[in-house]
This record gives C-alpha cells, sequence and structure tokens, in this order.
C-alpha cells in the first residue's frame, strides 16, 4: 500500500475548508415542540447552545486537513478518470463557492438586522417615553391611595359645613369610595408591572424591541 505523500520540509498545498452554510434565521414563532417564540441572541437564552455549536463546528473543521483532502482528492481522481490536480480544483472551486454563498447569505442577513435594529430604536424611544409617563401615573395613584382615608374624612366634613348632621352625614356613602380604592390598586399593580416588563426590555437593550428575533 502506497504511503500518502508527506509535506513536511515543503509548502502543502493551500486547502480552504467548507465552512457551514449560513441561512437565515427563522422570524416566525417556533411552532415545533414547545411552542415556544425565538428569543434574540441578545437575551443570553441560547448562550450555551450557541457555544457548544461553535466549538464543534471548530473540531470538525480541524479535523480536515491537507492529507485528508489529498486523500479525497486521489480518490475522487479514481472515480472519475481525472488527475489529482484537476480533482483538487474542483474541489476548491466548490468549497469556493459555499464560502461566497455562506458571505451572500450573511449579508442579507447583517442588512435585515440593520434595518430591524433602526426601526427598533424608535421602539425603544417610545419605551422610555412610556416609562416616563408611568412614573408620574404611579406616583399620582399611590398619593391617592394614601390619601384615602384623610379624602374620606374631608367629605363627610363637606356635608356636615353644608348643613348635615354628622349622625346624617355618617350615614351617606363617603367618596372616594371602596371601589375607587380597589380601581386604583388594580391599576397602580398594572402600571408597575407594564413598568418592570419595559425597564427589562431596556435592560437587554434595542434587540428585545425587534418584531422579529433576527
Amino acid at each position: 500500500m502506497k504511503k500518502l505523500p508527506s509535506f513536511k520540509g515543503r509548502a502543502a498545498p493551500v486547502i480552504e475548508i467548507a465552512a457551514a452554510p449560513v441561512t437565515e434565521p427563522v422570524s416566525a414563532p417556533v411552532t415545533n415542540g414547545a411552542g415556544e417564540r425565538a428569543e434574540p441572541v441578545g437575551s443570553g437564552k441560547y448562550t450555551g447552545l450557541l457555544t457548544l455549536l461553535i466549538r464543534e463546528r471548530s473540531a470538525l473543521l480541524e479535523m480536515v486537513g491537507p492529507e485528508e483532502e489529498f486523500a479525497q482528492a486521489k480518490a475522487v481522481a479514481v472515480q472519475r478518470g481525472c488527475t489529482i490536480d484537476e480533482s483538487l480544483r474542483e474541489r476548491l472551486a466548490d468549497v469556493r463557492g459555499q464560502r461566497e454563498a455562506a458571505w451572500s447569505a450573511q449579508r442579507v442577513l447583517r442588512a435585515k438586522q440593520a434595518d430591524q435594529m433602526s426601526k427598533a430604536g424608535t421602539e425603544v424611544h417610545a419605551a422610555i417615553e412610556e416609562r416616563l409617563r408611568l412614573g408620574e401615573v404611579v406616583r399620582g395613584l399611590k398619593t391617592r391611595i394614601s390619601n384615602f382615608d384623610a379624602a374620606r374624612r374631608a367629605f363627610i366634613g363637606k356635608l356636615v359645613d353644608a348643613g348635615m348632621s354628622l349622625e346624617e352625614a355618617s350615614s351617606v356613602e363617603p367618596k372616594p369610595s371602596a371601589d375607587d380604592l380597589a380601581g386604583w390598586c388594580a391599576q397602580l399593580d398594572d402600571a408597575l408591572a407594564r413598568d418592570a416588563e419595559l425597564a427589562a426590555r431596556l435592560r437587554i437593550g434595542a434587540t428585545a424591541f425587534l418584531s422579529e428575533a433576527a
């Protein structure tokens, strides 16, 4: 059995290894499996899996060196009845085509991401403005709730000042009512929840405001 040629002492032929094809991520909600919605990379949810994926892809590429490519080219040459040089050139053209296709797909993806980030900038500004408004709403509701008892006493005092006896004024449902208080508390809970949601998204960054997870 013939030994494969050694490249020791002389320059080895330049072999480009095919990069994994880059395809544009699916932007619609994930409907298979758990039915979850895809989240942006910036959320950190996929960091562990992406790290493992890149590590395995790099390990795979490192396993294919000049000798492996030469052996593959030799086998192809025997099978097709061409020279090893022709086989290597065909392989080079194929790998180069895959790389160029990957670059093309990446350019499309980056252009889409840039467009999304531009749109997200408007939404980020709107979120900041909404948080400012929510701050005013929260302060107002807290003031109403804390002054509830005092406002009811003041209402009864006005009835007495208007000529009612204290007994008559006390028999009237004071305002604000208990229903008013319950409504304010519910509004406060909603406002605080919304503010917390916006704050969390702003901490992630503009990617959290993309209409599609890129």
